[in-house]
């Protein structure tokens, strides 16, 4: 599974887009963060391969990671990339 793609820094309202390669056919997406090795929190999952997850706090490393699910099953989560929310 490939990192997530595409980290777009926090808006002025602390949202972050991220963005992965979709799944060829029917795909939805569970979405995945972490602040500086705390437990993993789980968002909600989407239909796109994008999301917009707020709430990002300033001043912070973010860890994002996803997987995908598919009628042939749910993937490995991908690596995580990580984000200095400035």
């Amino acid at each position: 599974m490939a990192a997530v793609d595409v980290v777009d820094p926090p808006d002025s309202a602390g949202a972050v887009h991220l963005v992965v390669r979709a799944e060829k056919g029917r795909a939805s997406y569970d979405w995945q963060h972490s602040t500086g090795g705390r437990p993993w929190l789980s968002r909600p999952r989407t239909v796109q391969a994008d999301a917009t997850l707020d709430g990002v706090g300033r001043g912070a490393v973010y860890f994002f990671r996803h997987r995908a699910v598919t009628e042939e099953g749910v993937s490995d989560r991908s690596r995580s990339v990580s984000l200095l929310a400035d």
